[in-house]
């Protein structure tokens, strides 16, 4: 292993964590927008996102084992399932960051938005994601520091006897260590 494999894996991880966050901005934005102006929808979903988020990436590994590893084709399934359980310790914070943020918003502005006939769209696009632009940058330090720090657990995953390992800085590393090569460790480290 070389500065060329760990480009690469660099590389490869860098992708995983930016379609992870990608993704859950999305999800922070449309659900966290949901639940701040519906109750109906902030009743069911807040006490299933405060569970969720707090179980631990590990915990999320039975589902990616089942529904992604086992029954999508094997390059698709096993990257899949790493960007999910990156996305899992990402996304929880944010979601209620944009929550928050919509909630805390003066009831006026959605009178005015009333009075304009914003629809559905214009309010998203106007209102909420603007209100919590601030709440999304805040805990996306936060998010990407934890998808760094579970970046290992999702690149190697174990299914029985079956160890698959994708490319990547977490793999690289843990591939360094074991061989003693801790040159190539420290160097994946710092990267």
């Amino acid at each position: 292993m070389g500065i060329l494999d760990l480009i690469v894996a660099l590389g490869y991880s860098l992708a995983r964590m930016l379609a992870a966050y990608i993704l859950s901005v999305i999800v922070a934005l449309l659900l966290g927008s949901a639940m701040a102006r519906n109750r109906i929808i902030e009743a069911v979903a807040l006490p299933i996102l405060d569970i969720l988020q707090s179980i631990p990436i590990l915990g999320f590994f039975p589902v990616v084992l089942v529904f992604f590893v086992e029954s999508l084709p094997r390059p698709l399934g096993l990257e899949a399932s790493a960007v999910f359980l990156i996305f899992t310790s990402l996304v929880w914070n944010m979601i209620f960051g944009v929550y928050v943020s919509i909630k805390s918003l003066d009831p006026s502005i959605f009178d005015m938005a009333q009075i304009y006939s914003f629809g559905p769209a214009s309010k998203f696009f106007y209102i909420y994601t603007p209100a919590s632009k601030s709440a999304l940058l805040a805990n996306t330090l936060v998010s990407w520091a934890g998808g760094w720090f579970f970046l290992t657990s999702a690149e190697v995953i174990s299914l029985g006897e079956k160890e698959y390992k994708l490319t990547g800085i977490g793999t690289f590393i843990l591939e360094s260590f074991n061989n003693g090569d801790y040159l190539n460790f420290y160097l994946g480290t710092v990267a």
